[in-house]
């Protein structure tokens, strides 16, 4: 078959992919809207802590008088105690183009539909490396986007950012075991790193036993040599 055609065939495969990743997205926040009788709720930690969080922060940053120190933090703390919660993630400052903080508390589902949506796209470029079936990668992103471990700590929303960049980094290090995007790949652990190190200790761990699996699965001999071949 025609090269062209075969790239083809297969972009057309990732936009349905993407395109059904969309709709489900939609369907589960949608259903669970409905069911809620169209109520977001919030408990927990959420609105004692990452709320009252993100609404001081943003009130800082809007009025011109955010500080190193923060004396509304229990007896005084740095600002930087949000790095990875706030100043360090992405999506925070996508809360920082609304008008108003009243706002806040409306706009996080909608955030954390872009963090799913991300979340599965990745996830699908990740397990489309792993295996040659679209299906299968299309189905294992929805899983891995929906897993226990999500849908239990989304009312930690920045958790959700921790669990994008995992889906970045084993998407980058199947680039690597294929010899491509090693330097994205640093990068995006060293990122990682600098904005969390409780979060990066758990992922480079996750990482070590994952890749020496994808080697064991590639190469028929094993040695130290070979982990020269992808460094």
């Amino acid at each position: 078959m025609n090269k062209k055609v075969i790239s083809r065939l297969k972009v057309n495969s990732n936009i349905i992919c993407y395109e059904l990743t969309i709709i489900l997205i939609l369907i589960i926040v949608y259903g669970y809207l409905y069911f809620n009788k169209y109520i977001i709720l919030y408990w927990g930690d959420e609105t004692q802590q990452v709320i009252p969080f993100f609404t001081d922060i943003y009130n800082q940053i809007k009025n011109g008088s955010f500080s190193f120190w923060n004396y509304k933090i229990g007896l005084g703390a740095s600002n930087f105690v949000h790095f990875f919660t706030m100043l360090g993630s992405p999506s925070f400052y996508i809360f920082l183009l609304l008008p108003k903080a009243e706002l806040i508390s409306y706009f996080i589902p909608i955030v954390d539909f872009l963090r799913f949506l991300f979340i599965a796209y990745f996830s699908y470029k990740w397990l489309e490396k792993v295996s040659s079936n679209h299906l299968a990668a299309f189905v294992g992103g929805i899983i891995f986007t929906f897993s226990g471990w999500s849908m239990y700590w989304m009312h930690f929303s920045y958790f959700l950012d921790a669990y994008l960049y995992l889906a970045i980094i084993l998407y980058l290090c199947e680039c690597v075991l294929e010899n491509e995007k090693k330097i994205s790949f640093v990068v995006m652990i060293s990122l990682c790193t600098i904005l969390s190190l409780y979060i990066s200790y758990m992922i480079i761990w996750f990482l070590f036993f994952y890749f020496n699996c994808r080697i064991f699965m590639l190469e028929k001999k094993i040695s130290i040599k070979i982990y020269s071949k992808y460094f």
